[in-house]
């Protein structure tokens, strides 16, 4: 009988490794700004996920920081979305998330870090689940006493207007998505 100290939820990262990466275009203000509009209207178009440039105020408050810094605006259904992460990584990975990109006013809705390098434990073993609306997600690894913003992949066609993900590698160099995977699920 094997002994395993830690449980290891199973995660097939094999598929996130030689993904092609390219540098995301931000959404403007005003683009945002329709898709919240879109959110509270119920239009499914508008749900998946964005890249978008908060103010550095908000990365400052997490103390993250780097050249690919950036955050996932998160535009879901009014209904209950359930959000589970996997990783498999060598840095320590961190994924957040939170209400609002006012760095005044944003809560955290939760701060999921891996227990340590090349576990597929990223946040509960069965994830959480949000009420829906629109979040913002923030992916990095640890650097000593801070964190460095992670690139990101958004797979919005994951589960065809029912979920998508956020696939997630270091700041530079390498090529496997699989430090920190989000999947977004939500019923018809």
């Amino acid at each position: 009988m094997a002994y395993v100290r830690f449980p290891v939820p199973d995660f097939d990262y094999q598929q996130f490794k030689k993904m092609a990466w390219r540098e995301p275009a931000y959404l403007a203000d005003a683009e945002m700004a329709r898709l919240i509009a879109a959110q509270k209207k119920g239009d499914a178009a508008a749900w998946g996920a964005y890249s978008v440039k908060p103010a550095d105020a908000l990365f400052d408050r997490l103390a993250i920081r780097g050249d690919r810094r950036h955050a996932v605006m998160c535009v879901l259904p009014d209904k209950p979305v359930s959000i589970v992460g996997r990783s498999r990584a060598w840095f320590i990975q961190r994924a957040v998330a939170l209400d609002s990109s006012d760095p005044a006013a944003a809560k955290e809705i939760f701060d999921w870090r891996t227990t340590r390098p090349i576990s597929t434990t990223l946040g509960p073993t069965a994830g959480t689940t949000v009420a829906g609306g629109v979040i913002y997600i923030f992916c990095c690894r640890q650097y000593g006493d801070h964190w460095i913003g992670n690139r990101t992949i958004l797979d919005n066609d994951w589960k065809k207007g029912r979920g998508f993900r956020i696939l997630s590698a270091r700041d530079d160099g390498g090529e496997d998505f699989h430090e920190i995977c989000l999947n977004f699920e939500w019923g018809s």
